[in-house]
């Protein structure tokens, strides 16, 4: 039962309330200098290009580093962030100004491993074309002990049939959570999302599940639960 003594003061309607805004100067460094920059440019909210330079420096951090904050409890450096603003406020003019360089980034990775694909291809075929006949001359093979060789000579082969390369990314649109995990499988167990529309939060909230949320993938990737 409630103490009737008690007295409690109005509840604070959460409409009504309005955060501070964040200060320039918050971080130090490039990054809130930068943000500031950004946001006069294009004339954004400081904390749009924030969000967006921070979501950017975690892109390349996650899975590399870790704040440890006392023995036993550490936390990870990627974030989970989102600025909402109506439509028409140059959401797209901050988030572009901030991830260009991951995507300059991919786009040199991509140029190297074109390079690195046509050799391993071919590379790739030619121990195929070998395995394959020493498939066929399995049937030659008179004693045990040939067999054996041959059976080493072929594992050594396939050793060697490595997965091709792929460019590696950073970056992923919007997307499924399946397709999310699989592109985290794919490269290292990180990937990032830099949108500057809301339409990945309609797909987790079950866009293609006949209305049933699809959380998992994402709630894992915060702590590294996928690996």
């Amino acid at each position: 039962m409630p103490n009737p003594t008690m007295q409690f003061t109005p509840p604070v309607p959460f409409d009504e309330r309005q955060p501070p805004a964040i200060p320039h100067d918050i971080l130090p460094g490039i990054v809130s200098t930068y943000a500031a920059s950004v946001a006069e440019s294009v004339q954004v909210p400081f904390e749009l290009p924030l969000i967006n330079a921070l979501g950017a420096v975690a892109a390349v951090s996650q899975r590399k580093y870790r704040v440890q904050v006392h023995e036993g409890y550490s936390e990870p450096l990627n974030i989970f962030a989102l600025a909402i603003l109506p439509p028409g406020e140059r959401k797209s003019a901050a988030k572009d100004a901030c991830r260009f360089p991951l995507l300059e980034w991919e786009a040199e990775q991509q140029r190297i491993i074109t390079a690195e694909l046509k050799h391993a291809k071919a590379e790739r075929l030619i121990n195929e074309a070998a395995a394959n006949s020493l498939v066929a001359s399995a049937r030659k093979c008179r004693t045990a002990d040939e067999r054996k060789d041959l059976a080493r000579q072929l594992a050594t082969l396939e050793a060697k049939l490595a997965d091709l390369p792929t460019p590696p990314r950073l970056l992923a649109d919007d997307t499924t959570p399946e397709a999310l995990a699989a592109l985290m499988a794919a490269h290292g167990q990180r990937i990032a999302m830099l949108e500057a529309e809301g339409g990945f939060f309609d797909t987790l909230a079950g866009r293609y599940s006949s209305g049933v949320p699809n959380l998992d993938a994402v709630l894992k990737a915060w702590s590294g639960e996928g690996g």
